[in-house]
């Protein structure tokens, strides 16, 4: 029971704590690598500290000690760590890893000496399989935890609340393992049901918008929708990235009329993204058109838009909630003009909205001379090298797609892309044009001067240097996500290669205390995180945003460890079915990108969610059947507190590696093929280094 709730409330914590952090630190991939890496870490070493407890009933404390830790570290999330950041500032990757330590510390040590602790116990009431039983209670409860959160608790309560009813499952756990009704217990629960009722939810989240009157915040599947006020201004945000602002005209004048004019008799103009500020309202200017269809897949976002942007109208355009992806796959209409306005690729799931596989897409719901039109980071009189590869990267990608790209330094730099004629004589085209007089900003004076020769020619310097260094943007290969990452960190006057360098020597220093079989475990949980990851972007990739799917998904992995870890009944040749497992996760991991690729030809989104759900439970099974096999072995060699830290930990480290380097170093350089062929073949020594092991004893 212990283990079960332990692990429901570590999924549902884990979840809480990342969706935190994403907003505090406005975060990409690397943002929930370190988190995730933290997390995982920072149990490991709880698991050993588990070993040293002998007095009998603490595991009791520590559950009653356990359930004030997710709602003191959402608080501390969102009221503390934004008083150690300067106003305006971004948080660097030193701070988030610093920061998230702080945060996690308490809620991992905790639950990590506990997965001994219970090991423990089980070992001395159930004799064999203690190790093992205690980790299929653990992701049973993790698979019950993410489908709780996906599927009721994120559609009806806050993060406050949740954490409140948490407080209360681990308050009764504490009670039914110590098997009396203690003051603490009821006192405890007490004030977790005052939490829940009060539900300080926007009053602790204030100081994330200092100077700013917050009044309107929304949790979406998609992140947390803000609205805040300054004087006249109000902006738009998700996950504190500002999605656009009132009043803005320059943004929605300049987001519509470059392509707009090189069209100025469309019809049929599509918005994909980033219209709630308005952009609708200057398309209309241009009497031929007869149709918008404005596209957003966050339904929160409109509600902000519709509530608090004086230039959004919904009797302006068709609005359609659906991924842009997914939609533009199965439209059929034609359309003469398609708006991009997404932030620049600073994640995996934005770099999606960059690839060739995207602009392909966009263009099959193009009329034959269509544009499309692709804004990116701000224009500058000077390009960092970060900055030249990304535009680079986009301008070589659109190029690989469409006969005829054009580049444009106005506010942003602006992409247009065609198979028909595209004219860069913007101030001449709009001084021909009926809209002109109708504009506050986009007038040929100011855009003569945005639109200099010597702002051309910048630009187009730093695009041919970034052409000489960058491949095409790909789905499965994110180079633009890598050139925009390496942006944001260009931002930090910080040491990276120091940083990277010392965890190298730590990792190395660690699996050298590690025996073949707790490598093997190492290696699979480095495998496992991988893999997920890889399942994920390419379910992305192939059928649209994970939406809810994300916690389905991960639900299917941890229901796959569960079921692998129930077969404890190989009595027989345990070594040479660890060695076969260790070989079938390195096959299993060197197939993945041709079976993820295999999804492209799958019609039916059922038939698509089934089969990236069997990758994921058949990936998890071995690696699941795998870690009961070892934790048995150990059990049989050491002491089962002794047994449950080492195998515990080294899965975890071994995860913690994985969903690091994956996220934010593998996947961006070497694409899904390169980063499937590492964890595969890690697992291919590991397999080799078990069977010399066992052929010396």
């Amino acid at each position: 029971m212990a283990a079960l709730a332990v692990g429901t409330a570590s999924i549902i914590t884990q979840i809480l704590l990342i969706r935190e952090f994403l907003n505090i630190f406005q975060g990409n991939e690397l943002v929930i690598g370190i988190i995730l890496g933290n997390w995982l870490l920072i149990t490991a070493f709880g698991s050993h500290l588990g070993k040293k407890p002998k007095k009998a009933g603490i595991a009791s404390y520590l559950l009653l000690a356990l359930s004030v830790t997710p709602a003191a570290a959402i608080m501390t999330a969102r009221m503390l760590l934004p008083l150690m950041l300067p106003s305006g500032a971004m948080a660097s990757p030193v701070f988030v890893l610093l920061a998230s330590i702080l945060v996690l510390l308490p809620y991992c040590l905790i639950s990590g000496m506990l997965f001994t602790l219970i090991s423990r116990e089980w070992k001395k009431g159930a004799g064999k399989h203690a190790v093992s039983r205690t980790y299929l209670a653990d992701t049973i409860g993790s698979v019950l935890g993410g489908i709780l959160f996906t599927f009721l608790l994120l559609e009806l309560f806050k993060p406050l609340q949740t954490s409140a009813i948490l407080g209360i499952a681990l308050a009764i756990s504490s009670y039914l393992v110590a098997g009396k009704l203690k003051l603490s217990h009821i006192a405890l629960a007490a004030l977790f049901v005052l939490l829940f009722i009060i539900n300080p939810y926007l009053q602790t989240s204030k100081q994330l918008f200092p100077k700013q009157k917050l009044v309107l915040q929304e949790e979406s599947p998609y992140g947390r929708i803000a609205v805040a006020k300054r004087s006249s201004q109000t902006t738009v945000y998700e996950n504190r990235i500002p999605l656009f602002y009132s009043p803005g005209v320059e943004d929605r004048e300049e987001t519509a009329h470059y392509a707009m004019l090189q069209r100025p008799s469309a019809k049929r103009v599509l918005l994909l993204g980033g219209a709630g500020k308005g952009t609708a309202s200057e398309v209309r200017k241009y009497h031929d058109v007869e149709q918008i269809d404005y596209l957003e897949h966050d339904r929160s976002i409109i509600k902000a838009a519709r509530l608090f942007m004086p230039g959004f109208s919904l009797s302006e355009q068709n609005v359609v909630i659906d991924d842009p992806r997914r939609f533009v796959k199965k439209h059929k209409q034609k359309y003469d003009v398609v708006l991009l306005d997404f932030p620049v690729p600073s994640s995996i799931a934005l770099n999606r909205y960059f690839t060739k596989e995207f602009f392909a897409e966009t263009k099959r719901v193009l009329s034959p001379r269509g544009v499309l039109s692709v804004p990116t980071i701000p224009s500058a009189n000077y390009y960092s090298s970060e900055a030249e590869e990304f535009l680079g990267a986009t301008y070589k990608t659109l190029s690989a797609v469409f006969q005829n790209v054009i580049a444009l330094p106005g506010r942003r730099v602006y992409f247009l892309a065609s198979d028909g004629q595209l004219n860069g004589n913007i101030p001449g085209l709009l001084r021909n044009a009926s809209i002109a007089g109708e504009n506050q900003y986009f007038i040929p004076e100011f855009i003569d001067s945005e639109l200099s020769s010597e702002r051309k020619s910048h630009l187009q310097q730093a695009i041919t240097n970034g052409m000489e260094k960058s491949p095409v943007n790909s789905d499965f290969k994110p180079v633009a996500f890598e050139h925009a990452l390496k942006y944001w960190l260009s931002h930090f006057q910080e040491n990276y290669s120091l940083y990277l360098f010392i965890m190298a020597v730590a990792l190395l220093l660690y699996l050298k205390t590690l025996n073949p079989k707790s490598f093997a475990l190492f290696t699979s949980g480095f495998a496992g995180s991988t893999g997920e990851l890889i399942i994920l972007v390419a379910y992305q990739a192939v059928y649209g945003e994970l939406y809810k799917m994300t916690g389905l998904l991960v639900s299917v992995f941890m229901l796959g460890l569960a079921a692998g870890a129930a077969c404890q009944k190989v009595r027989k040749k345990r070594n040479s079915a660890i060695v076969v497992l260790e070989m079938l996760i390195a096959f299993s991991m060197l197939a993945l990108p041709f079976f993820s690729r295999r999804a492209y030809s799958l019609d039916s989104g059922i038939l698509i969610h089934l089969y990236f759900s069997a990758l994921s439970f058949v990936l998890a099974f071995i690696m699941g059947f795998e870690f009961s096999l070892i934790a048995t072995l150990r059990e049989q060699e050491t002491k089962a507190g002794h047994a449950a830290a080492e195998t515990y930990s080294a899965d975890l480290v071994g995860s913690a590696a994985g969903s690091l380097l994956a996220a934010t170093l593998l996947l961006p350089a070497i694409g899904i093929a390169g980063t499937a062929l590492t964890a595969g073949f890690l697992n291919i020594i590991s397999g080799l280094l078990l069977t010399v092991s066992f052929h010396k004893k």
